[in-house]
């Protein structure tokens, strides 16, 4: 069983859609005391709409992941996928957090799912073996993330070359004062690798 669950994370785990995040859950979920701890590499790249307010890959499941995971109702002024969204991403939060040797992170659209997910930002901030970070968008939450994160990172890259409106503001964020600020809080990392930062503001 060892062997087996060491063979299976040997490589990297790579989501790219809702059901992959749902199928993966799943199997964690079955023995979340143990499985987590093989895991090593783990890149999200499960892509959010734009407009938040538009159908996406999670209204598709809806049915299934409401039912499935408990979800509660949507609130009036957000779209119906939300919850299911919410409830996956705080189970996949739990996933993290029992990943006590994670070292190697990616994490595509950040900014909307930590504010989807405030579990998934408590679950890496208070994460303490991850080495390499890499996160897009850069925004509020991801600066508070990264500023706040207890693990020793010697690896960051934030690119910001998308951007997409926040679920719950739409207040301009200038992203490169939080860069600035974020920086200064990181006394472990050795390489720094940015993408498409406008240096302007």
């Amino acid at each position: 069983r060892t062997l087996g669950m060491r063979r299976l994370f040997k490589f990297s785990v790579i989501l790219r859609s809702v059901r992959e995040l749902v199928s993966f859950c799943a199997f964690m979920k079955r023995d979340l005391a143990t499985r987590p701890l093989y895991l090593r590499q783990l890149h999200i790249q499960i892509p959010l709409p734009h407009d938040p307010y538009s159908t996406c890959a999670f209204g598709e499941i809806y049915e299934d992941t409401s039912s499935a995971s408990g979800s509660s109702s949507s609130e009036p002024d957000e779209p119906e996928w939300v919850p299911a969204a919410r409830d996956l991403f705080g189970l996949l939060a739990s996933v993290i957090r029992k990943a006590r040797f994670l070292e190697d992170l990616s994490i595509d659209y950040c900014e909307n799912i930590l504010e989807l997910s405030p579990r998934m930002l408590y679950s890496l901030a208070s994460h303490r073996s991850l080495r390499k970070l890499c996160i897009c968008p850069f925004g509020e939450q991801t600066a508070e993330l990264v500023a706040g994160v207890k693990s020793p990172l010697t690896e960051l890259n934030i690119d910001y070359r998308t951007t997409h409106p926040r679920l719950s503001s739409e207040v301009p964020f200038h992203p490169y004062p939080y860069f600035l600020h974020t920086l200064s809080k990181l006394s472990t990392v050795k390489a720094v690798t940015v993408w498409w930062i406008d240096m302007s503001g």
